[in-house]
């Protein structure tokens, strides 16, 4: 067999392309059989032709060993098996005729050429329409739109199937869907982002998708969303740490649809509540004030009662729409009593017994103390001073246990 390199060959899977779609050439160094010759030889690879224009062709590089461009196109290596490729696309439509010859040093093997057409009228962007001009809907509400595949200059596209991800231009819009279609389809969707109030002062269908291996884009005309009816409120307190029956806790309500918009028509008044029900005296929970909702929103000032590290506030309104708020941890204020409890069924003279001792606030909220502060206590009966000693402090650190001795026996007594 001859193995003498003889000539070049280009193949390629198919000659016509897309504009900006990526054509392939597989070049290879023949033997006068036709047989592949395994050597690694220069190759140049010069373009001309309509579709070749300075801008418009473009060279994928390292597609050979050693490539670089040249004024006409590229040249580079063939790998040791005597083969390479080469990849480019044009901006263009029209023809691209590509001359691979061998380097200087390989006169005797022939060139070869390849013939690649870059057709115009070919997806450029998708059009996405909306049911009508100065468009308006609810979040929530279905509507169609028509989505068609279109090139450069807006006209159809026939022939083409291609697969698109349509999302809303907003922050928070849920609409999340894929489709395909041949050349054009209308479709029922909905948007769930508003446009009354926030950042997003207009919403927009927005779509991406692959057609032939080639990405296209489009988006509608912008379009405003209404919020939808009310589903909950977001409440936020604030400060979020507080002394019982002091401090007042500010109270933001917002209510929000289905979909976390705000919803500024909202009328009516907001009541705030814990586990315990409204905050009132009667309750002795708390009290509270609340102005009116303002586009949306109502503010009210807390005060708390209720001592807690995980409290939380509940906003009502009439209509059975509430929220929950964050937590927010209620200390107890300054002692105002003594609570003192004996916890032995009987008490004898000179045999020590269990008392419990509490320190709470003015709203029965108990306090914590350090073991060194219990120490400083001193107890009575009706007898006079009593013998008590710390022996146990709850995990809390808010009751303490005392073991005391009372000495003097009597029908009744109080410590």
């Amino acid at each position: 067999t001859d193995t003498r390199a003889d000539h070049l060959s280009a193949q390629i899977d198919q000659v016509v392309f897309s504009v900006q779609q990526i054509a392939v050439v597989l070049i290879q160094l023949h033997n006068p059989e036709g047989i592949l010759v395994p050597t690694a030889i220069p190759v140049q690879i010069r373009a001309s032709g309509n579709a070749a224009t300075p801008g418009g062709l473009e060279f994928l590089e390292g597609t050979l060993t050693d490539q670089t461009t040249t004024d006409a196109g590229v040249a580079g290596i063939l790998d040791a098996n005597g083969q390479g490729y080469i990849a480019f696309t044009s901006r263009r439509p029209g023809d691209v005729r590509l001359e691979i010859q061998p380097g200087p040093d390989y006169s005797t093997v022939d060139s070869a050429s390849q013939l690649v057409t870059f057709a115009a009228s070919e997806v450029d962007r998708l059009a996405i329409r909306l049911p009508q001009a100065d468009f308006r809907t609810t979040a929530g509400d279905t509507f169609d739109i028509e989505l068609e595949l279109v090139d450069a200059l807006g006209n159809a596209v026939n022939g083409k199937a291609a697969t698109v991800f349509l999302v809303e231009s907003c922050t928070g819009g849920t609409l999340s869907t894929l489709t395909t279609f041949l050349d054009s389809t209308t479709l029922s969707i909905q948007a769930t982002a508003s446009t009354e109030i926030g950042a997003c002062s207009g919403n927009q269908i927005v779509g991406a998708g692959v057609v032939e291996g080639a990405a296209f884009e489009g988006s509608s005309e912008i379009f405003a969303v209404d919020p939808g009816p009310i589903e909950s409120l977001e409440v936020f307190a604030a400060p979020t740490s507080v002394v019982a029956g002091e401090d007042p806790v500010n109270v933001t309500a917002t209510a929000q649809d289905a979909w976390g918009n705000t919803n500024t028509n909202t009328e009516g008044s907001l009541s705030l509540s814990d586990d315990l029900g409204p905050l009132t005296l009667a309750n002795a929970n708390g009290t509270h004030a609340c102005g009116d909702f303002l586009h949306g929103t109502a503010v009210c000032s807390a005060t708390l009662y209720r001592g807690g590290l995980g409290r939380k506030l509940t906003g009502n309104l009439a209509s059975g729409v509430s929220g929950e708020s964050n937590t927010i941890h209620v200390l107890p204020g300054p002692a105002a009593s003594i609570d003192v409890k004996v916890l032995a069924a009987s008490v004898e003279a000179g045999t020590p017994f269990d008392a419990g001792l509490q320190l709470t606030d003015a709203y029965d909220n108990p306090i914590v103390l350090a073991p060194e502060v219990f120490d400083s206590a001193q107890f009575f009966d009706e007898a006079g001073e009593v013998d008590c000693s710390l022996a146990d402090l709850d995990e809390d650190a808010t009751m303490a246990t005392f073991q005391c001795v009372c000495t003097t026996a009597m029908d009744e007594n109080t410590l």
